[in-house]
């Protein structure tokens, strides 16, 4: 493969791309560090809001219902992580790395239970084609 200007341009665009959301969540993460609150289980909520979008298009083939699945997987999850930090009063840190763990395996098995002999899903440029006019 010839490693040229444009296949450069193009790895680093697609790089760009794909890094999105992992910024995203940081900088949400910095913005909650700032307030005193260490969400180190931060990839484990998201682990939970794709596993919960990709069952949702599965399920429904609607892309508008997987994003909707997507949040509710993640609400969900965050509430689970909030209840032991608050309730339970453990410590943020040690929440965050078990939740971590436990969203790895977690998404892990629903993927091999539920989504195996799912059809191929649908395509989500549905919803890049969905234009809301207030934002």
């Amino acid at each position: 493969m010839d490693f040229n200007a444009v296949t450069l341009a193009l790895f680093l665009a697609g790089g760009l791309r794909l890094c999105v959301p992992v910024l995203l969540a940081a900088l949400g993460e910095t913005v909650s560090e700032r307030a005193g609150v260490f969400t180190i289980g931060l990839e484990g909520l998201m682990l939970f809001g794709a596993s919960a979008s990709a069952l949702g298009l599965a399920v429904s083939g609607s892309p508008v219902t997987a994003l909707a699945a997507g949040m509710l997987g993640g609400l969900l999850a965050a509430a689970v992580l909030a209840l032991g930090t608050v309730f339970a009063r453990a410590n943020q840190i040690v929440m965050g790395i078990g939740f971590n763990l436990f969203a790895v395996g977690a998404t892990s098995l629903i993927r091999q239970i539920w989504l195996a002999d799912a059809p191929a899903a649908g395509s989500m440029r549905a919803v890049s084609m969905l234009k809301l006019p207030w934002l």
